[in-house]
């Protein structure tokens, strides 16, 4: 089995085991090209062309919006972020002294997909963390993470609040993000949605 193949399941097993988050229990479809994943344990996210992270706790969507209420689970996106660290900087076979190909790093992950996420890459590089998997270059990363969640760009805004608020778009894909409750009401107002679609409750924790 190649080292990638291991350093994946490890991650998995750490996600499941370690941090007690049970398997999938319901998987709510919208528009044919979402998914809303309900795993409790605070680690609800939405997949598709837009993803959301750890924990969705509401959600509610018609024909041309769907608005989400988030309660971000930073333990969880921690360890999703390592995932992708580990699954892309480890194997994505580009040498130390070659410059970051951000195209190479879009697609659908949870994180690696902004100019932030890409400063994870440079920082990386900058301190000698190696390509190989060794347990020293894993404590790198960790304390790396813990450092930037809070002070670099969209993290820094995403654990800002206690909620977050999401609108997306049916029929152009576009997703206004992460909005405090007072930007969501307003943004409401100007894409004229409709007063019937509510989403201010915590439905799942």
């Amino acid at each position: 089995m190649k080292k990638s193949s291991i350093l994946f399941a490890v991650i998995i097993l750490i996600v499941q085991y370690s941090c007690d988050i049970p398997p999938i229990d319901t998987t709510d479809e919208v528009w044919g090209r979402y998914q809303i994943r309900h795993m409790g344990g605070g680690n609800n996210s939405l997949l598709g062309k837009n993803e959301i992270s750890a924990n969705i706790v509401d959600f509610e969507y018609d024909d041309s919006f769907l608005v989400i209420k988030q309660k971000p689970n930073v333990e969880t996106i921690k360890i999703y972020l390592e995932n992708d660290i580990i699954t892309h900087y480890y194997n994505d076979s580009v040498s130390k002294t070659r410059p970051v190909d951000t195209s190479i790093y879009r697609g659908n992950h949870y994180f690696i997909d902004t100019p932030d996420d890409h400063f994870l890459y440079q920082k990386l590089r900058s301190q000698h963390v190696s390509t190989q998997g060794h347990e020293a270059d894993g404590i790198q990363i960790q304390k790396l993470i813990d450092s930037f969640v809070f002070t670099q760009g969209k993290y820094k805004r995403l654990f800002a609040h206690k909620y977050n608020f999401w609108i997306i778009v049916n029929s152009s894909d576009l997703m206004y993000d992460p909005l405090t409750e007072s930007e969501y009401l307003q943004k409401r107002i100007e894409l004229k949605v409709s007063n019937g679609l509510k989403c201010d409750d915590d439905k799942w924790k």
